[in-house]
């Protein structure tokens, strides 16, 4: 395993959630420019967004779905294919 590349944007992602007392870190591999920060209340989720676009960095809301993963399996796709 390789050394971890955080780049600027990296660091100035992870440095500007933590001033808003958020928990933050890189994600993703190679370098991607990709992190996630963790926030107490959607206060402080707005607070993370706010000095993210304040630094130039791009949020992209996620959430925890309620309700899960579930497994569908539809008659349509569920039929076997002969390939011979």
């Amino acid at each position: 395993m390789g050394i971890p590349i955080v780049t600027p944007a990296l660091a100035r992602l992870v440095a500007a959630a933590r001033r808003v007392g958020a928990a933050a870190k890189p994600s993703g591999a190679g370098g991607g420019d990709c992190g996630i920060a963790l926030a107490t209340s959607e206060a402080q989720a707005d607070a993370v967004a706010a000095a993210w676009r304040a630094e130039g960095i791009v949020p992209l809301p996620v959430a925890i779905a309620a309700e899960g993963v579930c497994h569908e399996v539809h008659d349509e796709l569920a039929r076997e294919v002969s390939l011979g």
